[in-house]
């Protein structure tokens, strides 16, 4: 019965280590969901924030900003030409 009774304990052991990897794995897996999903709204508050500062300074742009500002501006007045041209072969 000796044998029975360590391969019992030592499946006992065995499936134990096994619940505590598995909460261990499951705790992580859970840690890195709530990281991506603060990152995410970090991510849309700088976002946020940046327009905000564009949209209030964009006519008068510091110097260290002059370049951003510069691209974001060609890059709506790119955006605003393509929605045109999709639209018109929409019509079509």
């Amino acid at each position: 019965m000796g044998f029975l009774d360590n391969l019992g304990k030592t499946l006992t052991s065995a499936g134990e280590a096994t619940a505590n990897k598995t909460k261990e794995l499951t705790e992580l897996a859970k840690l890195n969901i709530d990281i991506s999903k603060e990152e995410s709204v970090l991510r849309a508050k700088y976002n946020e924030v940046g327009m905000k500062y564009y949209d209030i300074t964009k006519d008068n742009p510091d110097e260290d900003f002059k370049n951003d500002f510069d691209a974001i501006t060609e890059s709506i007045h790119t955006l605003a030409e393509l929605k045109v041209k999709l639209q018109e072969l929409k019509n079509k």
